[in-house]
Order: structure tokens, then sequence, then C-alpha cells
């Protein structure tokens, strides 16, 4: 009887330690399912409040402060890295005359949704760079 009441014991820790370890990826997982989505929307705002100001043909600075102002909380610091201005979760990379070359994200490609054509080559890579340069 002794036996058989140890096993049993044994066997229910198990399976709350196990339900315990599935319920934290759980909850882990859908914390950064939003998180992420929270930071495509950020991303979204920002491509939205850059149209009117790259119609207007703005300079660097305009380009920039209008990307900074749709961040959240609004006017996050730029930061310069590997050839970008990044604001937010937008990478700006400018010409030598200051005019917008490219618009790039942090996000992973496969968080996009967007499958691309069989055979088609990606305008941008993961880590904001041109395939094959």
């Amino acid at each position: 009887m002794k036996r058989s009441t140890l096993a049993i014991t044994a066997l229910v820790m198990l399976l709350l330690l196990s339900n315990a370890f599935w319920l934290y990826r759980i909850v882990d997982e859908r914390i950064g399912a939003g998180l992420e989505a929270a930071r495509q929307r950020e991303a979204l705002r920002q491509v939205f409040a850059l149209i009117p100001v790259l119609a207007q043909k703005a300079d660097r600075a305009r380009i920039v402060a209008a990307a900074s102002d749709a961040t959240s909380p609004p006017n996050k610091q730029a930061l310069q890295a590997d050839g970008y201005v990044w604001v937010g979760s937008l990478g700006l990379r400018f010409d030598g005359a200051g005019e917008l070359v490219e618009v790039v994200t942090k996000f992973p490609k496969h968080s996009t949704g967007i499958i691309p054509a069989p055979g088609a080559r990606p305008l941008v890579t993961r880590q904001g760079s041109r395939p094959g340069d």
C-alpha cells in the first residue's frame, strides 16, 4: 500500500510540474506576441506619419522628427547604427544628399505575414540590408 501511495504521489507531482511548465510557456508566448503586435502597430503609425512629410519632399530632420513624433511614447530619441537612423521600430537610411533611400523594420521576415511569390527576391532582409550586398 505504501509503495502505490508513493508512486501515485510522485506521478501527481510530475503532472503538476508539467502543467505549470506548459502554463508558463503559453503565458510567456502570449505576452511576447502582444509586445510584438504593439511594436508592429507603432511601426505602421510611423510609416503613415511619414507619407505626408515625404510628399512634401521634406529634409532629413523633418523626416526623422515625423517618425519620432509617431512613436509611443512620442518623441523617442533617434539612434544612428549600421548606416540607419533608428527611430522606434523603423530604420531610415539616407543618401549623401539627405534624401530618404530606404525604410526597414526590426521585425523578423516571418512576422510580416507576407508570403513571397516562388523565386521572388526579397527587397530587404531581416537585418535591414539588401540581399547580395
